[in-house]
């Protein structure tokens, strides 16, 4: 079997085609989402933006402090990649970047300070270990005079230790005279060195009192108030002008929008601390929905309600005292997103070879109220992940057509992004989007349901719930400060969580009906295995036979298999067949009950599929009995076909009480007279009993179409 993980190196996508299994995800499956590095990337004009960015901090006055707006995903971070950029070749500006979200849950004004001095490399401890810890400093202070008087009292000592040892040596030649003045002198000297040790010891407690008496302990504690850290700064930022000689220093604050609403205001508190220490200009980029939610649920202040002049009381006047400059970045069009994605895959191998000139699932793959980059990466990453391994599960043989079906996927892919509460309701039916469009539209619910076999009951209230834009279709995580008043006000909490969830499910509706020419994706697609796909059956039909064959549910089964068309239940005995395999047990045993009911009661030649039904009840069959409902099925399947399994099944049915004592079994009987010659005693049988229990009209309809000579032999035998 072929590998197309390798085609791509060739560029030669009509290779993918020639290939039947994906062996690892090529290196084109993925896009890079990472913000861009540097404007030749530039979609969205963010060069634009960046120029009038600089050109503030080029001109402003200050201090300054600057908040860029943009949405999540709206290239925030990326144009602080494209800033740094640009002044990297401007020596009066330096430039550096704190990552707000990856340092949340430390504390903010330390590791903000140890940061910035990483970023421009200034290197002390008191940006470093200083900012966490207090340090204790020892040092000895006495006046110089007295240390002028210790050194002299030392020199006396010693010089009265070598005077005495010459005065002894001298004394020691008088009496003594065969030794020289100077071998005295070095003899006594060696005597006097324990004298001389021995008065180390008080040399050395003489020192210790005085280093006592005249050491100064002092402790710098690690900054605690914003006086401190305001100190500190001005010390960095002096240090950083020193060292860069700069003129200007630009701290862009990123991710601050990914933060808890407490993180949040920590955060802007934080950068009010150093406001006016210049050169300084700060920058924050964010959404400012997402500040203003974080003040009015975590910095309310003593500011009373001011209905005639609103700005008083809301969270865009709090933003107002902290940002000088205010810029919003620009939202981005839809047919720009939709463009941007089709450049993304352009020219690529891996999966994408499969799709060139498949321009419309990225309209099917890319919802309209998408309004982010990032979100577009998201989902085409989602999809090349989730194709690739259904084209891996075609390949074993799991599924089939996953090539033909790609805007199925596309549309699996985003109904899982963008609404997962629905995309996992799909797992109880996967006709789902095609009956809410239905019911969202007022159609007769009962023609609905009707027109969708074994559609759950369960899975039809959910479908009226998302058509009637009353069920969530994702979890909401934003918080809305609810009214804690307990005076019957509207809550706001559930109010702002109500209007969330019903502005997704109009996008979902919104979506199901701009996608309503793509086939809702089948059961085998969603859970990327089949049992009724691989047969070509509806998959949720199949589903219902599975789950009503293994329960047991044999006369449901029989109804189900009945009401289908003659091919229809040719796939569906194939289906039961496969399922008598695969079942164990209690359910193996329910599985071949079906499959004999669902055989009776087929109106198809069952011929073309005997095989499969045959070789299945063999490979089961260990000590299996037959039971009376199984019997018309059971000789119904070993008359079409004449091999060994047939014959064995055709003599244990015709041995049964059944044939003698069932109407319907005996005529059945008759009526394949030449095919149970070798019974012909046992058809005899069956054949008296009609006749005593209705008559000979009956049996002589059923021997209608049996040759004469077979009927003659019967007759002989009776």
């Amino acid at each position: 079997m072929s590998d197309i993980g390798t085609h791509g190196n060739n560029g030669d996508a009509e290779a993918a085609h020639e290939s039947d299994v994906r062996v690892w995800v090529h290196k084109d499956d993925l896009i890079d989402d990472r913000a861009l590095q540097n404007d030749a990337d530039d979609e969205f004009r963010l060069a634009d933006v960046v120029e009038e960015v600089a050109g503030l901090c080029e001109a402003a006055s200050l201090p300054a402090t600057v908040a860029l707006y943009g949405s999540w995903g709206s290239g925030k971070s990326s144009l602080a990649n494209l800033l740094a950029a640009r002044f990297a070749h401007n020596r009066d500006v330096a430039f550096a970047r704190f990552d707000a979200f990856k340092y949340a849950e430390v504390p903010l004004r330390r590791h903000f300070l140890s940061q910035v001095a990483k970023t421009f490399k200034v290197k002390d401890k008191k940006f470093d270990r200083g900012l966490y810890t207090s340090t204790k400093h020892v040092r000895l202070d006495m006046p110089a005079r007295k240390w002028f008087a210790l050194a002299g009292l030392i020199l006396i000592a010693v010089a009265v230790t070598i005077g005495l040892a010459s005065i002894a040596a001298f004394l020691v030649a008088l009496v003594a005279p065969k030794g020289t003045l100077w071998a005295n002198f070095t003899k006594t000297l060696e005597a006097s060195v324990p004298a001389i040790a021995l008065a180390t010891p008080i040399i050395a407690a003489a020192l210790t009192l005085l280093g006592q008496v005249f050491t100064a302990d002092s402790t710098t504690d690690a900054p605690s108030s914003d006086e401190q850290f305001e100190a500190l700064f001005s010390e960095l930022v002096k240090a950083v002008v020193d060292k860069k000689k700069c003129k200007r220093i630009v701290i862009f604050i990123d991710e601050l929008d990914r933060c808890s609403p407490r993180q949040v205001v920590a955060a802007l508190e934080t950068l009010r601390t150093f406001l006016e220490v210049k050169p300084c200009i700060f920058i924050v980029a964010a959404d400012q929905q997402v500040l203003e939610h974080a003040l009015t649920g975590a910095a309310r202040q003593a500011t009373p309600f001011n209905a005639a002049n609103p700005y008083y009381s809301a969270g865009s006047g709090y933003l107002d005292k902290i940002f000088q400059y205010q810029l919003q970045l620009p939202p981005i069009l839809t047919g720009r997103l939709s463009h941007y994605a089709l450049r993304l895959i352009e020219g690529r191998q891996g999966v994408w070879s499969y799709l060139h000139n498949r321009p419309e699932l990225v309209s099917v793959l890319i919802p309209t109220h998408v309004r982010s980059p990032r979100r577009v990466k998201v989902l085409l990453n989602a999809f090349a992940l989730l194709y690739g391994l259904a084209l891996r599960r075609a390949a074993e043989g799991v599924i089939e057509g996953v090539e033909e079906r790609a805007a199925q996927v596309a549309k699996l892919v985003c109904l899982k992004t963008e609404f997962p509460l629905f995309a996992v309701d799909l797992q109880l039916d996967s006709r789902l989007p095609d009956i809410v469009l239905r019911l969202h539209e007022k159609e007769d619910e009962k023609a609905v349901k009707a027109d969708y076999p074994g559609l759950s009951d369960e899975a039809f209230e959910r479908a009226k719930g998302y058509a009637n834009e009353n069920r969530a279709v994702d979890q909401v995580i934003a918080q809305v400060v609810a009214n804690p008043s307990g005076d019957g006000s509207p809550d706001l909490e559930a109010d702002g969580a109500r209007d969330v969830e019903a502005s997704h499910a109009q996008q979902l509706l919104r979506y199901l009906q701009r996608t309503r020419e793509i086939p809702s994706p089948q059961r085998d697609l969603v859970y990327l295995d089949s049992s009724g796909a691989a047969f070509g059956l509806p998959a949720e039909l199949a589903e219902q036979l599975e789950f009503d064959a293994l329960d047991g549910s044999t006369e449901d089964v029989a109804e189900a298999v009945e009401a289908l068309d003659p091919d229809d239940q040719l796939k569906a005995l194939r289906l039961l067949a496969r399922l008598v395999v695969e079942a164990v047990g209690i359910e193996a045993r329910n599985v071949a009950q079906a499959l004999f009911a669902a055989i009776a009661v087929n109106s198809a030649d069952i011929a073309p599929v005997a095989d499969d039904l045959l070789n299945a009840l063999v490979t089961y069959n260990s000590g299996y009995e037959l039971e009376a409902d199984d019997v018309v099925g059971a000789l119904q399947l070993a008359l079409s076909h004449d091999g060994a399994a047939a014959l064995r099944m055709r003599e244990e049915v015709v041995s049964r009480d059944e044939v003698l004592t069932e109407t319907d079994l005996g005529l059945l009987v008759l009526a394949h007279l030449t095919q149970l010659r070798a019974h012909l005693a046992r058809v005899a049988l069956a054949l008296t009993g009609l006749l005593e229990r209705s008559g000979g009209a009956a049996a002589e309809r059923a021997l209608a179409g049996v040759a004469d000579a077979d009927v003659k032999a019967l007759l002989e035998a009776v």
